[in-house]
């Protein structure tokens, strides 16, 4: 009977772990994302994106947006290695990246969210924190 019990306790323990395996998918569709943004793309990211995304987000919030990250920050230069976290929800796996971004006219921290099918990843979700007037204010003296 206990044996039963501790291997029930260790498949649930590693079934909950992470392996990180969809990762590098996820990183390739962010880095594909941010030339789509650099090109402005907008409405083809949005078309792209999962379901989950075109519900919660009607397309002139999601577009304005991008535009607004475009404009004001420029062109992407660097991020370092993004936190990453790996669920299931709904008996969906989903991935969610986490970047402290460089840009040209500043820093921003981007959360990016992607639906896993079958080892492809599809944008369910992205959030941006940055202070777009910076990029905007002219040179102080």
């Amino acid at each position: 009977m206990l044996r039963t019990w501790f291997v029930a306790v260790a498949a649930l323990v590693l079934a909950s772990c992470s392996t990180g395996q969809d990762v590098p998918a996820a990183e390739r569709e962010a880095t594909k994302f941010r030339q789509m943004l650099a090109t402005g793309q907008y409405a083809e990211i949005y078309r792209g994106s999962a379901e989950e995304m075109r519900q919660a987000t009607p397309e002139p919030d999601l577009t304005g947006l991008l535009e607004a990250v475009n404009t004001n920050l420029g062109k992407f230069e660097s991020a370092p290695a993004p936190a990453w976290k790996e669920q299931e929800q709904g008996g969906k796996q989903f991935v969610s990246l986490e970047y402290d971004s460089k840009y040209e006219r500043g820093t921003a921290k981007e959360k990016f969210v992607f639906r896993i099918d079958a080892g492809k990843a599809t944008l369910a979700g992205y959030e941006v924190d940055a202070d777009f007037n910076k990029g905007s204010q002219p040179p102080s003296s």
